[in-house]
């Protein structure tokens, strides 16, 4: 299982940002927990290929499903897959 080290201002999948089946249902459980303000921190303070440009108040009116969504789009995005 590759390791993936939950930050202050995100996911960071190690093992040169390969991503497995294994690292996204972690990283996947991990976002299931998080309560809304803390998905809105890490959306908002995403370091990745691209900038996410959402603003707070957007990202307030969303439901938490669909800033879950957001957070975990990006972090595989921001991912190369690799075959388990």
């Amino acid at each position: 299982m590759r390791k993936v080290k939950l930050k202050k201002n995100g996911f960071r999948v190690m093992d040169k940002d390969y991503m497995t089946t294994e690292t996204f249902e972690h990283i996947a459980v991990e976002i299931a927990s998080l309560e809304k303000p803390d998905i809105i921190e890490k959306i908002m303070t995403f370091h990745g290929r691209f900038k996410l440009d959402f603003t707070e108040d957007f990202l307030a009116k969303l439901n938490v499903d669909r800033l879950r969504h957001i957070l975990l789009a990006a972090i595989m995005t921001n991912s190369t897959w690799q075959n388990d």
